[in-house]
């Protein structure tokens, strides 16, 4: 049996949508926003600036996005159905295609619900600088992030990992590994490292969600997405009976 992409692409939205996985991670990423934005009504001082509310949308929204992306992923493995899937290794490398558009897909979606959330911030609230480029650069983060850790937890359950190991480690590396990196940086000496550090993508791309990132940034999180990608490939065409 031929693998359908079209298809594929079109019954996992329609899962994600209808067992609200989808709805869910969306008002877990809107929720926080709502409520710096209710605050900035009130305290119009007080209130968050635009890239606050950008950066805090991205701290959710690149967790949830995520999870949203592996799940159909998580489940076939958990469930062996992947064996069923690679049966081919035509199958194998559309099977990992397919996953990567869906991601991207969530990405976007992702990437307007933010975009929108962040115009209504400011029409509500009224303060800081809102711009084409400031939004341009938030938009590409997005889409940039979550097909990229997408591909890594893919690569993991590809690896042998559980479903337990996989969510702990993709919540600590979008939640705590790169702000407790930001903190250790100015006791780093060595100039060479801390240019490294900086210009790793796991480290930058959740840090600056919010953010617009150098275009050498931008770059390397490419490549490094790329490169992932056919790693992905390549494990996924080995992985069957």
């Amino acid at each position: 049996m031929k693998f359908n992409i079209e298809h594929y692409l079109f019954e996992s939205i329609k899962e994600l949508v209808l067992n609200g996985k989808l709805v869910i991670g969306l008002l877990i990423s809107i929720f926080p926003v709502a409520i710096a934005g209710r605050f900035g009504m009130k305290n119009v001082t007080e209130a968050f600036d635009i890239y606050t509310i950008m950066n805090l949308y991205c701290t959710f929204c690149f967790l949830t996005a995520t999870i949203n992306s592996i799940y159909l992923v998580n489940r076939a493995f958990n469930t062996n159905t992947i064996f069923l899937i690679n049966n081919t290794k035509r199958n194998r490398v559309y099977y990992v295609i397919s996953n990567t558009i869906l991601a991207f897909m969530i990405a976007i979606i992702y990437m307007i619900v933010g975009v929108v959330c962040v115009f209504l911030y400011k029409d509500l609230v009224g303060k800081g600088e809102l711009n084409g480029k400031l939004i341009l650069g938030f938009a590409l983060n997005i889409v940039l992030v979550i097909p990229t850790y997408y591909l890594l937890c893919h690569l993991l359950f590809l690896l042998g990992a559980k479903s337990g190991l996989v969510y702990t480690l993709l919540t600590v590396s979008l939640l705590f590994i790169p702000d407790i990196i930001a903190a250790l940086m100015p006791l780093i000496n060595n100039r060479i490292l801390c240019i490294i550090i900086q210009n790793t993508p796991l480290y930058y791309l959740p840090l600056y969600g919010g953010a617009i990132l150098k275009k050498t940034q931008y770059s390397i999180g490419a490549a490094f997405m790329l490169f992932l990608f056919g790693l992905v490939i390549i494990k996924n065409r080995k992985y069957s009976k």
